[in-house]
């Protein structure tokens, strides 16, 4: 069984910056780092994702390819490398409290992917959503 993880986009303030990080790399995957490396490796590897969390909701998810042990090289201390395959999938906003580092994130709890809604502005598509409308 498939197992998520919530972390907080630091940095971004829409969806757009998420892709952001996506589109700068030439096979479109992100490694992000953490100091605190996830006891549950096998169910994160079984069609896991990472859900980011911007501007207080969830926004969007990347599958998650590969989770390693690192050290940082400027200090010397263990972290945990995530390889996310891009570009992230859009899901539909859900509120969510701040929080630090990571979380684990039960399947039943994740919100769905959106459906396309075309070339519709990200902030009318959270409207019409918020409406009931798409």
């Amino acid at each position: 069984m498939s197992l998520h993880l919530l972390r907080p986009a630091v940095g971004a303030t829409c969806l757009e910056d998420v892709e952001s990080w996506f589109a700068r790399t030439v096979e479109a995957r992100v490694t992000i780092h953490t100091r605190r490396a996830p006891t549950r490796v096998a169910e994160l590897l079984d069609g896991g994702s990472v859900y980011w969390v911007v501007k207080g909701q969830i926004r969007c998810r990347a599958p998650i390819l590969a989770i390693e042990q690192a050290i940082y090289p400027e200090t010397g201390e263990q972290a945990c490398r995530l390889t996310l395959q891009g570009p992230p999938v859009a899901v539909a906003p859900v509120a969510h409290r701040p929080f630090q580092g990571w979380r684990y994130l039960e399947p039943a709890k994740a919100p769905p992917d959106l459906a396309s809604a075309g070339d519709l502005p990200a902030a009318l598509v959270a409207e019409l959503r918020e409406l009931g409308l798409l």
